[in-house]
């Protein structure tokens, strides 16, 4: 069985350093959110993620302050990996234009069998 975890790591378009065009704040975007100050607003920003997509049984953690998870596994602004007893087995794609969930999906499918509507477009 798999677990899913996300790892929150740093706001990519935070209102007070890249903020995006106001067409996509408010139809995609609608809570401005700043550069995380604290652990604390990280934390509150991964949470407003979590309600924004509607995911809030979705497995989430936040990354340090001092970015060991972006430094670590160049995350910036966001990767796909499958870690298996603590190897790297998937490292996917820079975000977001990389980013190809139906390969993880391929690859969970063929280690735990088929699941689900396929990802791939």
């Amino acid at each position: 069985m798999a677990r899913m975890l996300t790892i929150y790591i740093e706001e990519a378009h935070a209102a007070d350093e890249w903020r995006l065009p106001e067409s996509v704040v408010e139809t995609e975007m609608p809570t401005v959110v700043n550069v995380h100050q604290t652990i604390g607003d990280r934390v509150a920003a991964a949470r407003l993620l979590q309600q924004r997509r509607n995911v809030a049984g979705m497995e989430m953690v936040c990354d340090s302050m001092a970015g060991h998870v972006v430094d670590r596994y160049g995350a910036w602004p966001e990767r796909l990996y499958i870690i298996v007893d603590g190897v790297v087995v998937y490292k996917g794609g820079m975000g977001p234009f990389d980013y190809r969930l139906w390969e993880v999906q391929e690859w969970l499918a063929e280690r735990y069998g088929a699941r689900g509507a396929s990802l791939r477009k």
